[in-house]
């Protein structure tokens, strides 16, 4: 199993014990799986040279910010700050180009970060 594919099975893992469910009971909560998915998504691209400690990023749930804590040597941690026993996650893998198409048909540029754990917007 490649090595992206197996930090994400036990990001998720992580997630079911954290949440004390399964994947199926989960995955059948349709509104919160769209929350938890739309947390992960920023309306704007944004590197890793452009964090920094303590700045906050709105994300594509509006009911939710992801808060962002950077080290001098560069470590990256996001998290939740509006709810402090959401879990917390590093960045693994950083600026990851991703031309996807949009809806003309043209491209459009967007960078995903790899993370180890699956962040919640709210318990």
């Amino acid at each position: 199993m490649p090595c992206c594919r197996l930090s994400c099975v036990q990001a998720f893992d992580r997630l079911f014990t954290f949440l004390n469910t399964t994947k199926e009971v989960l995955f059948a909560d349709r509104p919160r799986i769209r929350a938890i998915v739309s947390y992960h998504i920023l309306p704007v691209v944004v590197t890793t040279a452009q964090l920094f400690n303590g700045q906050v990023l709105p994300t594509l749930n509006p009911d939710a910010n992801i808060s962002v804590a950077k080290t001098r040597a560069g470590a990256i941690t996001l998290f939740n700050a509006a709810c402090p026993a959401c879990p917390k996650a590093r960045v693994i893998k950083a600026n990851i180009p991703n031309i996807v198409p949009d809806a003309a048909a043209k491209r459009d540029f967007t960078i995903i970060h790899m993370i180890d754990t699956v962040l919640l917007p709210s318990l």
